[in-house]
């Protein structure tokens, strides 16, 4: 990943000031061309991380809200599927602190300048995207020649 790119998606820890901060950050295609492999096909995702800055740790919550898109899983059609998701994750300087069940604890060195939130917006993104995608789901329907070939009401199977 070009070095460039994951600063453009980092928290610069030096210039955080003590108690709260707040980062935004727009995850679209461009950002998902980095990764080699997705099953997200497009999005278009507004990014909120609130960050409590302590002395032995750093306190975000990612609060993200927009779409993506992915393949039906009926008829292999694109669907855009509107998401919302929070998060919580500690970035602990201290391997004292224990994690819990609503939040994921993980440990950086205090020397650490830049705290790369790429694979984590990657991440929430797709655990926002619900197990089943079809486009009955949001409203709409599978492209009726498609269903014709599902259901086997089509002269050419």
């Amino acid at each position: 990943m070009k070095k460039a790119f994951e600063r453009q998606y980092s928290l610069d820890v030096p210039k955080l000031r003590m108690g709260h901060n707040e980062e935004r950050y727009i995850v679209n295609s461009e950002f998902l061309t980095h990764f080699e492999t997705s099953y997200i096909e497009d999005c278009e995702v507004d990014a909120v991380v609130q960050v409590e800055k302590y002395h032995s740790h750093l306190d975000t919550k990612f609060h993200l809200k927009g779409w993506a898109q992915v393949e039906c899983d009926r008829c292999l059609e694109l669907i855009k599927i509107p998401i919302e998701s929070n998060h919580r994750v500690i970035y602990s300087f201290s391997e004292k602190m224990e994690e819990t069940d609503d939040m994921e604890v993980i440990y950086i060195s205090e020397n650490q300048p830049h705290i790369s939130l790429v694979q984590d917006l990657y991440d929430f993104i797709g655990i926002a995207i619900p197990f089943r995608n079809v486009h009955e789901d949001i409203g709409e329907q599978c492209d009726p020649k498609i269903m014709q070939y599902i259901t086997g009401e089509s002269d050419l199977v």
